[in-house]
């Protein structure tokens, strides 16, 4: 009886080493979705927030961040800086952002 008691323990130690806590799912989690390969990808929303248009530079502050002709944010790569726009190339297509407000000119 000893034998058959100590042969189940060390098959359940050996059944709970091969468990990795990976393999434990957390009950209070809710369950995760699986995203189907058909849905589309989110959409990025960019913001033209300033132009810095320079002798030497150009500068546009899209989304927080400063970029230069050539650079990217997100999926999109800038492809000119003016005075008023911003021309950027996403995923083959050409879209322009346009300065809400045309900044006061100091020179």
């Amino acid at each position: 009886m000893f034998k058959r008691i100590s042969a189940a323990l060390v098959m359940a130690m050996l059944l709970a080493a091969t468990v990795s806590a990976d393999d434990l799912r957390d009950p209070t989690k809710p369950p995760q979705q699986r995203q189907s390969s058909q849905q589309p990808a989110a959409i990025t929303r960019y913001s033209l927030d300033s132009i810095l248009v320079s002798d030497s530079r150009r500068i546009a502050v899209i989304n927080g961040v400063s970029l230069a002709v050539g650079e990217r944010v997100g999926n999109a790569a800038v492809r000119r800086i003016a005075r008023d726009r911003v021309l950027l190339e996403i995923n083959g297509k050409t879209h322009t952002l346009v300065l809400d407000s045309a900044p006061s000119i100091r020179r």
